[in-house]
């Protein structure tokens, strides 16, 4: 067999193999690079010596595709790499392993079940609202097991966990503005804890750093009040008008 047809020959081994073991099929594949057939696939993960000058091997393309949605080192594929079971296995695993030391020193954020676990369920958030006409804000909040968060009006968001402290980004189903609660990981354990949050209004758009609390249990109005405090202005900070008058005159667009 002529060098070539044994460099396709191991192409296709390592492509079948690949596809059987670490993907969900030929047809997952096939729909993932655009194809309708999975017969596009199983087409390189075949070889036949008798049409080996007809035979179709897995491109750069395919191989880089391979690498994004299933972690596959495109080392593999080099010609010079033998098919060998134990082989592939092992430069996958190492690959794999790369990726997620690589993804815990550049993330600040990491899964975390234990602190998910004891967040997870409904909670009422309480603060104080920018429309001194509201007299309180309650908001029931729920923290699903995929990270995922949902307030009564249909907002979506997602908890990411930090170290010590740890955060809820939210976007708003209408105005699409983003919503930020903080809070430390110490007092999830507690059926109630403080947070710091910030939201844009809807009437003016000005940013506010609310102070507001969260808690398994919903409370009157009044109870509600008592762990806030009386003086709701000391449970916000707005960004004044005056400090974006000061910013826009050093507006330079296009400038890095």
């Amino acid at each position: 067999m002529l060098k070539e047809d044994r460099d396709k020959e191991r192409l296709a081994l390592k492509t079948d193999f690949i596809i059987k073991n670490y993907t969900g099929g030929a047809l997952e594949v096939a729909n993932l690079f655009g194809y309708k057939k999975s017969t596009s696939i199983t087409n390189i993960c075949n070889f036949d010596p008798r049409r080996a000058k007809d035979a179709r091997s897995i491109v750069r393309l395919q191989m880089e595709g391979l690498e994004r949605h299933y972690q596959i080192p495109l080392e593999i594929f080099d010609h010079s790499v033998r098919f060998d079971d134990k082989l592939l296995i092992s430069m996958i695993d190492e690959y794999r392993n790369k990726l997620k030391e690589k993804e815990k020193r550049t993330s600040i954020f990491s899964p975390n079940p234990k602190l998910l676990t004891k967040l997870q369920g409904d909670w009422y958030s309480y603060f104080y609202p920018s429309a001194n006409f509201i007299e309180l804000q309650c908001i029931k909040t729920t923290v699903n097991l995929d990270y995922s968060v949902i307030d009564e009006y249909g907002n979506r968001g997602m908890v990411n966990f930090g170290v010590d402290q740890s955060i809820i980004i939210k976007e708003s189903k209408n105005s699409k503005n983003l919503t930020s609660i903080i809070f430390n990981n110490r007092t999830i354990t507690y059926s109630i804890f403080p947070y710091s949050m910030i939201s844009r209004t809807n009437s003016s758009n000005r940013a506010i750093n609310y102070f507001g609390f969260f808690s398994r249990k919903k409370f009157d109005i009044e109870t509600a009040k008592k762990i806030l405090g009386e003086d709701r202005e000391l449970m916000q900070i707005q960004i004044p008008y005056e400090f974006e008058d000061r910013i826009a005159p050093y507006y330079q667009i296009g400038v890095r």
